[in-house]
């Protein structure tokens, strides 16, 4: 190994051992956060700064590490050379960013973001402006790490004597990485779009982020269940569940024809509400479908079934539920309605089919319960309700 290559190998391993500490950070709640007074300052250096030179190193990444190395000596040691600069560059970017997420809030009341009242719900947009780039930028880290990871831990196979790799997997393990890759590059072009997006298109926006965590979440039973895992039938049983999820959220941030979705009918304030409530779903999901059991060396030890995680998602779709019905009810004044006859029609049919997805939704988890404990009869119940 070179002293270049060896300087991405270690530019790799400072990137993957930084970035928890950097998520420690940024990750915490937004809610009951206020933005600093001059939070449009920090967009702009995010924008025309930190961003565009994130992006920059991203992209020369993918041609120099993120890729199937030259058969070239003299190409691969200059590629790694530009590789190892890039890299430094993107761990930079990074310290750069989480600084200025830390001064986005304010800590002092003197700092904070006051509406001039002329205009409805702007502190709300406002603050929901700022916890979506939070949110999108946390999502890039890791897909960055992600990718890092996957980088880090090929590498070291392949520098095994005896890694055993036929030529054709080598290929499918770059090929793996360039995939990482993508998606990189694909986040990274729509957070250098969305400083430009008007409001209903960032909630828009944020409505396509959870469907894209809810599709992400489908890979996990799918490939234990191509591993031929002993039990895949629970497995299999929460295919139905996420992509129940995914059709409805997916739903939600479509428009049909010109029109869009009903949910969009709604005040910003019930909107930003309904959607902070949900930004907890995805992460629920996941956890659900990565407890499932599907190895049992003890078939006679009992497998422990947890119903806490699926109270959970109940809650957050009753208070998603509560919060369109109370706005529904409010408008059933004449007094206090601010809707055409058609636009409450189409707030009712949202209410309507919601209640009833939710319906089909609970009906899969029964189902997928009900599996559960035919794969594992001496299953016990735990947190049950």
């Amino acid at each position: 190994m070179s002293n270049a290559e060896a300087e991405v190998k270690q530019g790799i391993h400072d990137i993957r051992r930084s970035i928890p500490y950097i998520l420690e950070e940024i990750e915490g709640p937004c809610f009951n956060k206020t933005p600093r007074a001059n939070y449009q300052t920090n967009f702009n250096d995010f924008k025309n700064t930190v961003f565009p030179h994130l992006s920059m190193f991203l992209k020369e990444l993918s041609g120099t590490v993120f890729t199937i190395p030259s058969d070239n000596r003299q190409e691969r040691e200059e590629r790694a050379k530009r590789g190892a600069q890039y890299l430094y560059g993107v761990s930079c970017s990074l310290t750069n960013i989480k600084s200025l997420l830390a001064v986005l809030w304010s800590k002092d009341p003197a700092t904070d973001f006051r509406p001039d009242g002329s205009k409805p719900d702007e502190f709300a947009l406002v603050v929901f402006r700022c916890a979506s780039l939070q949110m999108k930028i946390i999502a890039l880290i890791h897909k960055i790490k992600e990718v890092c990871d996957v980088h880090f831990n090929f590498v070291r196979m392949l520098d095994s004597p005896n890694h055993g790799f036929s030529s054709q997997a080598i290929v499918k393990g770059w090929k793996n990485l360039a995939d990482k890759d993508r998606r990189v590059q694909a986040d990274m072009l729509n957070l250098s779009k969305w400083f430009d997006l008007s409001d209903s298109d960032v909630m828009e926006d944020r409505l396509v982020l959870i469907t894209q965590q809810l599709q992400d979440i489908l890979p996990i039973p799918t490939e234990l269940i191509e591993k031929k895992v002993k039990h895949p039938e629970p497995l299999k049983d929460s295919i139905p569940i996420i992509e129940l999820s995914v059709d409805f959220f997916s739903t939600l941030s479509k428009s049909a024809g010109l029109e869009p979705h009903a949910f969009f009918l709604l005040p910003p304030t019930q909107q930003i509400a309904i959607a902070n409530t949900a930004k907890a779903f995805p992460v629920c999901l996941k956890e659900f479908v990565k407890e499932i059991v599907y190895e049992n060396d003890e078939e006679d030890e009992p497998v422990e079934i947890d119903y806490e995680i699926r109270d959970e998602m109940y809650k957050i779709l009753a208070q998603m539920t509560k919060t369109l019905t109370d706005y529904c009810e409010s408008q059933k004044s004449e007094s206090d309605c601010v809707h055409n006859p058609e636009d409450l029609g189409s707030l009712e049919e949202f209410r309507t089919s919601f209640e009833s997805w939710i319906s089909k939704f609970k009906t899969s988890i029964d189902t997928f319960y009900a599996t559960y404990h035919r794969t594992f009869p001496n299953s016990q119940n735990i947190f049950e309700s």
